[in-house]
């Protein structure tokens, strides 16, 4: 994801992640978007936990995994996060100055942490979900690569505490 945002990073006020598998609802990115561009907030995120989701879009444990994360955020740094999703929006500046190494599983959590660490202005809002249209997941459904992205998305809450 990163590496694709570096082009935009030169031109971009603004920049907007979200999955390219159909999941993300694109047609609420004016939501996410409309609070950065009216400088209400640095960061907007869409939660997918707290919004609609379409039936078999996320399993239980991707479910159980936003809440543990968000509840370990909330302990450690002080911000109830409900959800790691990739529908995001962030100021170009805010993004540069965030630094991110994280290149895996865990770039969402690792931004989402920066964020709070650098006090921005964070909006966290319910998005709907559904089941992907493109693509097979890298992750859901395969037990190898979720132990993976588990192993991936705690060392990256460990390491942001150092």
């Amino acid at each position: 994801m990163y590496a694709g945002s570096l082009a935009a990073l030169e031109t971009s006020e603004i920049l907007v992640f979200m999955d390219g598998d159909g999941a993300d609802v694109i047609t609420e990115m004016p939501n996410l978007l409309g609070p950065v561009q009216r400088d209400e907030v640095d960061f907007a995120i869409g939660s997918r936990i707290r919004g609609k989701r379409e039936p078999g879009s996320m399993l239980a444990s991707q479910v159980f995994a936003g809440q543990l994360i968000g509840w370990l955020v909330n302990i450690f740094y002080g911000f109830r996060y409900t959800d790691m999703g990739a529908f995001r929006v962030v100021r170009r500046n805010a993004l540069q100055r965030m630094n991110m190494t994280e290149m895996t599983y865990g770039w969402n959590l690792e931004m989402q942490i920066k964020a709070v660490q650098q006090k921005l202005r964070i909006l966290e809002l319910p998005v709907p979900y559904r089941c992907r249209i493109g693509g097979e997941s890298k992750v859901s459904g395969n037990l190898s690569a979720s132990f993976k992205a588990a192993i991936r998305i705690f060392g990256v809450l460990i390491r942001t505490r150092r």
